[in-house]
């Protein structure tokens, strides 16, 4: 989902409705992996796709058939994430604890056996710092 938002503000709305302590697990395309993956001209796993049409799939977020249909076309990625970068925006909303997860509910397989996708992990602190609502 971050990857189709086109304002980072949403990284904080995710942090305010979470309740102190609370959890969240965010999961977007590698861009890195996928970048690798194309490099060493390996086939993009779960999506079925090739080298060549994978990191068009993973950066774009559309693939090729869904070229002329609107609907897909509106769900283009506005931004492109590798585990620093989230990690970047987690932090800058005020997350902490911020680890990777490898096998989450909301991923379509494990991000090691993808190579293309990566979970972080953050929490809400218990108790907001002095100047933060």
């Amino acid at each position: 989902m971050a990857e189709h938002v086109d304002d980072v503000k949403t990284f904080g709305r995710w942090f305010e409705v979470l309740k102190p302590g609370g959890r969240i697990t965010i999961t977007v395309p590698d861009c890195r992996g996928a970048n690798r993956m194309w490099l060493e001209r390996k086939r993009f796993p779960a999506l079925e796709l090739g080298p060549d049409e994978g990191i068009i799939a993973i950066t774009t977020g559309v693939k090729e058939e869904d070229i002329g249909d609107q609907n897909k076309e509106t769900m283009l990625h506005h931004r492109v994430f590798d585990e620093s970068t989230l990690r970047i925006c987690m932090e800058a909303a005020g997350f902490i604890n911020i680890a990777p997860v490898d096998n989450h509910e909301a991923m379509v397989a494990p991000s090691s056996a993808l190579g293309w996708q990566l979970a972080l992990e953050g929490y809400k602190p218990k108790q907001q710092p002095s100047g933060r609502s």
